[in-house]
């Protein structure tokens, strides 16, 4: 499945990590986002607008990323705007 969404990403602090916000949507194949986001995303419906509070578990866990501390719990808000 390929779907087209924006996302908005933040740390618990408020700290932006990532946004599609200002510019194109994110189209990506669904397998390739990390697992808290596929669980979410299989939750949703085109048009729907959900902000959620991934675990780490589901997340980057105790590696963490550029601008992610490990065991963060990530804050995204996802507008999906299409499913093919």
């Amino acid at each position: 499945q390929v779907i087209t969404a924006h996302f908005h990403g933040t740390l618990t602090n408020g700290n932006i990590f990532w946004s599609s916000l200002g510019t194109e949507p994110l189209k990506i194949e669904l397998s390739k986002l990390i697992i808290g986001c596929q669980k979410i995303i299989s939750m949703m419906k085109k048009g729907d607008k959900w902000k959620v509070f991934i675990d780490p578990t589901m997340a980057y866990g105790e590696e963490g990323r550029p601008g992610i501390p490990s065991n963060s719990i990530l804050v995204f808000e996802i507008e999906l705007l299409a499913i093919n």
